[in-house]
């Protein structure tokens, strides 16, 4: 059975959370008072007021691309869950059948979820890392324009950033020739489908091959997409985070 000590030591390393750090020495911190005993496991936190008057609410600040990990990752089981209790994916019987319209509805809202959550993801860790002072020049129609950082964020697309602007700002390898970037594509395309989603892809006359219905039912966990390029950057940056290096699922494979 685990201590009391054991179980706040572990809930400092969950893996969502933005920024943990090990104390190396004694040390009192300058804001509380406290004394931190070396070895603990310290967390960003941050406290914000509520509705109520004088009312507050206190928590560790959590990492944006590991949250929508963990929540890619949790529809997309939800939705497998479904499909193999119904054998959608395999089985003897000649047609499937999901066994009831909320559970049908259920299924596409967990795999749209999914897929939209893991894509988000990978756009807040590129966000998140561009150095506030970096500036990013591009030649448009001949003539050189040159980017702040909350431009880049909100002009430019998300792969120009991860093949471009990250590996300039960085100094580091781009994934453009990665093995990872056939991945991301694959996602980016179907997020692009759910997020503009045209009137020809949802139509539901006879077989339907080739529309969002067919393709998102036989899409693979779109974390599973989402990860190798997060971690082919990640892995590149000095600063490492704890959804790269301890996430429970779709683990990045062992340097070699």
């Amino acid at each position: 059975m685990k201590k009391s000590g054991d179980r706040l030591d572990d809930d400092a390393k969950d893996w969502r959370l933005h920024t943990q750090a090990k104390v190396a020495e004694d040390a009192i911190l300058p804001w509380s008072g406290q004394v931190v005993k070396k070895g603990t496991i310290i967390t960003q936190a941050v406290t914000v007021p509520l509705a109520a008057k004088k009312r507050t609410l206190f928590f560790h600040v959590p990492n944006a691309t590991a949250l929508f990990l963990s929540m890619a990752h949790r529809e997309f089981q939800a939705a497998r869950t479904i499909g193999e209790e119904r054998d959608i994916f395999a089985g003897l019987a000649k047609q499937a059948n999901f066994a009831s319209n909320d559970e049908m509805a259920r299924y596409f809202e967990s795999m749209f979820t999914s897929v939209i959550a893991a894509y988000t993801a990978i756009e807040a860790f590129a966000n998140e890392v561009i150095p506030d002072d970096f500036c990013y020049t591009r030649e448009r129609n001949g003539v050189a324009e040159t980017l702040r950082k909350d431009a880049i964020e909100r002009r430019l697309a998300l792969s120009e950033k991860l093949g471009v602007v990250i590996p300039e700002a960085l100094k580091i390898a781009s994934p453009r020739s990665h093995r990872s970037w056939q991945d991301f594509h694959r996602l980016e395309k179907m997020r692009d489908r759910l997020i503009h989603m045209k009137s020809a892809d949802r139509k539901a006359t006879g077989l339907s091959k080739g529309t969002i219905w067919h393709d998102i039912v036989l899409f693979p966990s779109p974390t599973a997409l989402a990860t190798p390029i997060l971690d082919f950057l990640a892995s590149k940056i000095d600063v490492k985070r704890s959804w790269h290096l301890s996430r429970p699922f779709d683990k990045p494979p062992k340097p070699t």
